[in-house]
């Protein structure tokens, strides 16, 4: 039996689930960090032992099948960082990457996500579960009406305000947009990412 691993990335920790086990945290804490700067820009500089860190913290297995949960502002870049680190220090083969915002409603299959990470606000339009259409706003915004109208223009299909909101909370940091949405608790998008399985 091949073992499986899952990974959800979160704005300044890892949270980790090894096969048959419970899910844990692994915190980092970077020293001079750049503002707006993720901790996973990190992983390969030379003066820090991340990935002694990962292997303490899941032991020297190697998974066959390596499932990691992304943030919804990752770029192309950020992407090779996380695939290369996890297959240099845990993965037997390239993980499987996956946007959060693909993953927050098992119910709807065309919706609107928004998150934010410690970069930027995200509003994603996901059709048929697919990622089709974005917008990145600054991360400090708190003004509803000005996220409103950026979902309204962010495809032809959001025009009419029509589509239902889902919020990323896996954090519990986002109770201030409640009304424009529902909330996705972390146990609630784990759901949706195993019933996808």
């Amino acid at each position: 039996m091949k073992k499986k691993f899952l990974i959800i990335m979160c704005k300044n920790k890892l949270i980790l689930r090894k096969p048959e086990s419970n899910l844990f945290e692994l915190p980092f804490y970077i020293e001079n960090q750049i503002p707006n700067t993720p901790y996973y820009h990190y992983f390969f500089e030379s003066n820090n032992d991340y990935g002694k860190i990962i292997i303490n913290a899941i032991g020297k297995l190697r998974f066959d099948k390596l499932s990691i949960l992304i943030p919804d502002d990752t770029l192309e870049t950020d992407r090779r960082i996380i695939q290369e680190f996890f297959m240099l220090h845990c993965a037997t083969r390239t993980p499987t990457i996956i946007p959060q915002c693909s993953l927050l409603s098992n119910t709807d299959k065309n919706y609107i996500s928004i998150s934010r990470s410690c970069r930027c606000i995200s509003i994603w339009y996901i059709k048929n579960n697919i990622a089709i259409a974005s917008r990145f706003l600054d991360k400090d915004i708190k003004d509803i009406s000005f996220i409103k109208e950026n979902i309204r223009v962010l495809h032809a299909d959001c025009e009419y305000g029509n589509l239902p909101i889902y919020i990323n909370n896996i954090e519990a940091d986002m109770s201030y947009f409640d009304g424009l949405g529902q909330l996705v608790s972390f146990d609630e998008l784990l759901k949706v990412y195993h019933e996808s399985l």
